[in-house]
């Protein structure tokens, strides 16, 4: 019996690519946080009132998909042996979700979110030359710090 083909006739390049096409659209997707986040800031009367429903909303829905894909309800008992910055997550978004609806009216989407990326990669780039919480190391070298810099005049040409 011959096999299905699935798409083409390299899988690997393949399975690169539905990856790399999700990590874009993921990354499509983060920009709309603070716009929905501003439109719902206005029939709640301000950030405050819409953060708890947000996060609520993604409570329910993370753990409506826990439930659905393993069919358990129980958290494993393992979570109370994490280390504390493994929870800071949590108040990181907290941060990200009360901060950039704040932004947004003064720099506009492009840079705001521009700038967020920026700082993303200076931490990831951090992490990588430290190997901060148990990552592996991956040195800053000119390449690297050139890509920085590219990036950087990229959000400097944004801001024109």
């Amino acid at each position: 019996m011959e096999r299905p083909i699935i798409c083409c006739r390299f899988p690997i390049l393949m399975n690169l690519l539905v990856f790399i096409i999700s990590g874009i659209a993921v990354g499509m997707l983060i920009p709309l946080i603070p716009v929905y986040t501003a439109v719902l800031n206005r029939f709640t009367g301000g950030l405050y009132n819409s953060a708890p429903i947000i996060f609520g909303i993604g409570l329910v829905l993370t753990i409506g998909l826990k439930v659905l894909l393993t069919r358990e309800v129980i958290w494993p008992v393992q979570v109370v042996k994490a280390p504390w910055y493994s929870f800071m997550g949590g108040a990181i978004l907290a941060i990200y979700l009360l901060l950039t609806p704040l932004l947004l009216p003064r720099l506009g989407v492009g840079l705001t979110i521009s700038l967020i990326v920026f700082g993303q990669l200076l931490m990831a780039v951090l992490i990588d030359h430290v190997g901060l919480f148990g990552n592996d190391t991956f040195p800053l070298n000119w390449p690297r710090a050139g890509g920085l810099l590219l990036i950087a005049i990229g959000v400097w040409l944004l801001k024109k």
